[in-house]
């Protein structure tokens, strides 16, 4: 890994952004407001720490956006099923397609995760990940 790339900040929330979701796994939603309170959220393998690590591993700046400067955050939306496995990956709020690309690349890439749950049993629950591709500052090149 190159210098720049070991450099280059990658930060991310360590909860999800997303508190309430449908119960997917009865095919019923709860009466109410419509949603199901998440009783645990998904999680990643070995925690958020772990998660961390995985990005800062398998995340790649794309070469045209780092040539041009290019930075921001982005946020992936995706499910984690009742298995734990990851779907439904999209760009929510994304910088530009290359970023957005590589992204979804990477969050794709992902292993599976430790299950939320609903009423204490396994769910498939929708998990929104902040990623920021933040550039060094020229001093660290």
């Amino acid at each position: 890994m190159s210098k720049i790339h070991r450099s280059i900040a990658l930060a991310l929330t360590a909860t999800s952004l997303s508190v309430f979701c449908v119960a997917q796994n009865s095919g019923k939603v709860q009466k109410g407001f419509g949603v199901s309170v998440v009783q645990t959220q998904p999680e990643f393998p070995g925690g958020s720490d772990s998660l961390e690590q995985f990005i800062q591993r398998n995340l790649k700046y794309p070469n045209d956006a780092l040539l041009s400067r290019i930075q921001g955050r982005t946020f992936v939306g995706f499910k984690v099923d009742q298995n734990g496995k990851v779907t439904d990956a999209r760009i929510l709020s994304g910088i530009n397609q290359a970023i957005d690309d590589e992204a979804l690349r990477m969050v794709n890439s992902m292993p599976a995760w430790q299950p939320g749950t609903i009423a204490g049993k396994p769910a498939s629950i929708q998990y929104v990940l902040p990623i920021d591709f933040i550039l060094p500052s020229p001093e660290h090149k």
